[in-house]
């Protein structure tokens, strides 16, 4: 797990990530995913499904 708490900012635009899985990668029904959270720290973060 990779962890950039406190070490990037990030306010607006284009976010592209690439994203290297260890094995074999035509393994049927394995759906690799990133995900980009929020700022944690800001208060009302979890009150509403923006972004859903």
């Amino acid at each position: 797990m990779m962890s950039t708490w406190n070490k990037f900012c990030f306010t607006g635009g284009l976010f592209e990530a690439s994203v290297m899985l260890p094995g074999i990668n035509n393994v049927i029904g394995m759906w690799p995913a990133v995900w980009a959270m929020g700022n944690l720290g800001r208060a009302g973060y979890g009150a509403t499904l923006d972004g859903m």
